[in-house]
């Protein structure tokens, strides 16, 4: 007789999990560790949510793939936004030691609290640009070599990034609003900090514990003010400008430039832009520029 074809493993017996009509949710990994792929479905059920603890100090796996299809990850109260659950809740990998990567799913909203702390090994994560929120101690000990911070983040947790000792630059999107205390405490080789828009009033318990000097700039139309911090601790404002910047006045084609400046200028800095005269088309009221550039 022919020797029968070797059986390939049943996802099943990687899990424990509940099932709800159509819904699966893991409540605890079994598996062998290493590279975990987790399925979309068990038992033709689809994997929409990954329970409380369900990899809590797991020390054989080395790398995650969460497929799109979950929605929720972790405890807590369901928060539902265009007939998804998009939640990160409680420390679901908290502890893997192993652990190096982690794909997340696409449509995530929230990193929750511990959810990756301990997983001192963890050095590539991407965060989805649909995250609004990074919950406190979220990466607290892990080792990451960077981190790319979506545009819709709009809080940072207290010491969400604790202890990640080779990150060297962040750049805090616009959209951040609120930033908790010792969130990049003990970061040891961070040197730079940059804020799209205007940061909170955070820097200095903030970055405390970092050692050497760290630059954070902060826009402010053409100048960069720059605080300076050394060895955790604020030591006052500067301001930093280039020698030229450009100036450019649109009309956005309702006018006519009669007199004064050019519609495009390169100006010193400490020197103001000089505003252009302008006649506007028929129809239209010029009431003067947006921005005020004396």
């Amino acid at each position: 007789a022919d020797d029968e074809a070797p059986q390939r493993p049943r996802p099943e017996n990687d899990y424990e999990y509940t099932i709800s009509g159509s819904k699966a949710t893991i409540t605890r990994y079994v598996g062998p560790g290493g590279y975990v792929d987790i399925p979309e479905k068990l038992d033709d059920a689809t994997v929409v949510a990954i329970g409380e603890s369900a990899f809590f100090n797991c020390q054989t796996i080395q790398s995650v793939s969460i497929p799109d299809c979950v929605r929720e990850v972790g405890i807590g109260e369901s928060v539902q936004m265009g007939g998804y659950i998009l939640l990160f809740r409680g420390s679901a990998f908290y502890g893997c030691k192993n652990l190096t990567s982690v794909r997340l799913p696409a449509y995530l909203n929230e990193i929750y609290n511990d959810t990756f702390n301990g997983c001192e090994k963890l050095c590539a994560i991407e965060i989805p640009e649909t995250v609004t929120s990074i919950g406190s101690s979220a990466f607290s000990g892990c080792d990451l070599l960077g981190v790319r911070l979506p545009g819709r983040l709009t809080s940072i947790g207290s010491q969400a990034f604790r202890e990640n000792s080779r990150i060297e630059k962040v750049v805090i999107p616009a959209s951040v609003t609120s930033i908790g205390s010792w969130a990049f405490y003990s970061c040891t080789r961070l040197k730079e900090v940059s804020f799209d828009g205007a940061p909170p009033n955070c820097l200095a318990a903030t970055f405390e514990g970092t050692s050497g000097t760290v630059g954070v700039y902060r826009s402010n139309y053409f100048s960069m003010w720059k605080d300076v911090i050394v060895d955790g601790q604020w030591c006052g404002l500067t301001m930093e400008c280039p020698e030229t910047f450009s100036v450019v006045f649109d009309l956005n084609g309702h006018g006519s430039r009669t007199g004064g400046g050019a519609l495009s200028q390169t100006v010193r800095c400490g020197d103001a832009a000089i505003a252009p005269t302008v006649t506007p088309n028929a129809g239209y009221v010029f009431d003067g520029w947006d921005t005020d550039f004396s």
